[in-house]
């Protein structure tokens, strides 16, 4: 289901990522911090990935944009991004950055935006938004940008992207809920195993046994479970 060294899931022939935030690198310039347009490179690894798992079907899992109301400079990102990904069949599972999707991607008639999608037993959501019923055993979501705190041999501390996996309950019902790392390598990352108390982004995320979640590296190295990582 993951794949090594990507922040991707694959289901059948379909690829799923998630929090794109397209347009962050504002937020930088603002704070006189220069970094350069993101939106090329993160259209040239979408497309790398897709390539390399020989697919056609992009599901982005919430967040494609990063201003809530756009402007010129984000609308002109947005068409540069999808227009880079046009020979792909892409939906769009909206976020809570992403009000007004529908008017500004009005050219590219082949996207579907949905507030939900279910695929292959599972139901993608973002996360920012609860869900009281869900037939899907697995429930994918983003929103929450998570990481996990490490320390090197020589004291260095360093924030690596990271996947939570655990379980919450819908209607009493046991559900695996996976947290997937955001796309976008500058979204910032909040380290799951330094949170004081559950301090987890939105409803769904706020039901996971966090301490009995297990978390693993986007290269796939299995950590262990949170209870057993705090605090590093």
């Amino acid at each position: 289901m993951f794949v090594k060294n990507w922040p991707a899931v694959k289901l059948k022939k379909t690829v799923i990522i998630a929090d794109l935030h397209i347009g962050v690198e504002r937020k930088f310039w603002k704070n006189n911090i220069t970094v350069p347009k993101q939106t090329k490179s993160l259209a040239k690894r979408v497309v790398a990935l897709i390539k390399k798992l020989k697919t056609k079907q992009l599901i982005i899992l919430g967040d494609v944009k990063d201003a809530l109301y756009s402007k010129d400079f984000d609308k002109q990102e947005l068409f540069y991004f999808f227009e880079k990904l046009k020979n792909y069949e892409i939906i769009i599972v909206k976020g809570n950055h992403d009000g007004n999707l529908e008017k500004e991607l009005a050219q590219f008639t082949s996207i579907k935006i949905v507030p939900s999608f279910s695929i292959n037993h599972t139901f993608l959501t973002h996360g920012h938004k609860n869900i009281t019923k869900c037939s899907e055993q697995t429930i994918i979501i983003g929103h929450n940008h998570l990481g996990v705190k490490l320390k090197d041999a020589l004291g260095g501390i360093f924030i690596e992207p990271c996947w939570v996996v655990g379980n919450i309950k819908i209607e009493g019902e046991k559900k695996k809920l996976i947290i997937m790392p955001p796309f976008n390598q500058l979204c910032g990352l909040t380290p799951v195993n330094n949170l004081e108390g559950n301090k987890l982004l939105g409803p769904i995320a706020k039901k996971i046994d966090i301490k009995a979640a297990k978390i693993y590296l986007v290269d796939g190295t299995y950590l262990g479970r949170l209870k057993d990582i705090e605090n590093q």
